[in-house]
């Protein structure tokens, strides 16, 4: 169901009254309603009379919460072609920020379908195809994005968009890293980095950054990945990109707890969610929930931590993050370990497993069989300890993350030698 909050509600709202014209905004200014609720009345009726607005509010809920349909339609009727265009990528991207994926693309895909045939409104689908492939990316579903992508790079490259080219190689790049394929992805990233030498774009050129320091830190590069994200950080402050600058909190977040120095980890992530916050962005405040709950758990407090798990999965089960509630199963795992209940942790890090071999994520399957590796060593599981110890051990060395393909080995070789 759409507009399921008062806070989406306002936020869509006030998106689509700053394209109003100035006569239509005075007229829905009188109104003292500023949700999306008194929009369909204003929409529907042309009057701004408190009396039909309060006799027919309930109506217009309903509407507000199933017609999504019959609002497109009269703004298609209010507004002219590239107007119309614009507000529905607008109201798409502020469905996204605030979680509601589906609502953001089914507005995308207004444009893609009624705009399929027109001429002249390349770049408007371009940008629609890769706003849909943003969101698939961020549920995991690999197929559709690269589908979605692959469209928007055909008709960025017939109006030759440059930076809309560069946009869809980097979240190509970035898809490549999820599935653990580093070496594709920072193929894809060194190419953006050539094309925007020709380009002078701030932001993109900080969303790029980010993402190489994401692979550096993958492949245990910390101090490359450090400066990488430092530099990415005042691009977006100069430009105001608060989603990326608290995108890149969170990934100094995840640096600082790889080094085990979880206060200022804690920092990191604070900033991160408050900076969210501000902008609504709740899929970034959940994975920092998740990220904080992660520290908390090494920090030895596993009821505070699994405080902030129940606020996270609250978070991505909204948002359909797959791959995030792996690693929610992961962790729980984790805690369970700890307190040594093997077998309610053995449960859960094979959930965990089979998620992130649904969808591929090769990294995530790889630390998780680490962890369920480990557990069996405890459970003097000789065999099975082994057999995920060596699914890890695979993956890191092809990745080249030598500490831990080390540190593998060991334990591989230290089960043999007592067997």
């Amino acid at each position: 169901m759409y507009f399921q909050t008062d806070e989406l509600l306002n936020s869509l709202a006030s998106v689509t009254y700053n394209y109003l014209n100035e006569k239509d905004k005075i007229g829905i200014s009188l109104v003292r309603y500023r949700t999306l609720e008194s929009f369909f009345d204003f929409a529907a009726f042309r009057d701004t009379s408190e009396s039909l607005i309060t006799k027919e509010k309930n109506k217009f809920k309903d509407i507000a919460a199933t017609g999504i349909a019959e609002f497109i339609a009269w703004a298609e009727s209010y507004f002219v072609g590239p107007a119309f265009i614009d507000l529905m990528l607008n109201l798409g991207k502020e469905a996204y920020i605030l979680g509601e994926f589906d609502l953001a693309i089914e507005l995308f895909s207004v444009i893609v379908m009624k705009f399929n045939k027109k001429k002249g409104f390349n770049d408007y689908k371009a940008n629609a195809h890769l706003e849909i492939a943003k969101i698939y990316f961020r549920r995991a579903e690999w197929r559709e994005c690269d589908q979605h992508l692959l469209k928007a790079s055909k008709l960025f490259s017939k109006e030759n968009n440059i930076l809309g080219k560069i946009n869809c190689e980097n979240v190509h790049g970035a898809m490549y890293g999820e599935q653990g394929e580093l070496l594709k992805a920072q193929q894809s990233f060194i190419k953006c980095l050539e094309l925007l030498s020709n380009v002078n774009d701030t932001r993109l050129t900080g969303y790029v950054e980010n993402n190489i320091g994401i692979v550096n830190y993958t492949t245990e590069d910390v101090n490359r990945a450090m400066v990488y994200f430092y530099r990415a950080i005042p691009r977006f402050e100069q430009t105001m990109d608060k989603r990326r600058l608290s995108e890149t909190h969170y990934n100094l977040g995840m640096l600082y707890a790889y080094k085990k120095d979880f206060i200022p980890a804690l920092h990191e992530y604070d900033q991160a969610i408050g900076i969210a916050m501000e902008i609504n962005f709740i899929h970034r405040v959940g994975l920092a929930f998740l990220a904080k709950a992660d520290v908390i758990v090494n920090m030895g407090d596993y009821k505070v931590a699994e405080e902030y798990l129940k606020k996270a999965e609250e978070i991505l089960i909204k948002v359909k993050d797959n791959l995030s509630l792996a690693e929610i199963y992961r962790m729980r795992g984790r805690i369970q370990q700890m307190k040594n209940k093997y077998e309610s942790a053995e449960e859960f890090y094979l959930k965990s497993i089979n998620i992130n071999l649904e969808f591929k994520n090769n990294f995530n399957y790889a630390e998780t069989s680490r962890d369920l590796g480990e557990l069996y060593i405890k459970m003097n599981n000789v065999d099975k300890a082994e057999l995920y110890l060596k699914i890890a051990l695979d993956y890191k060395n092809s990745i080249g993350a030598r500490k831990e393909v080390e540190s593998l080995r060991e334990k591989i070789n230290s089960l043999r030698s007592h067997n």
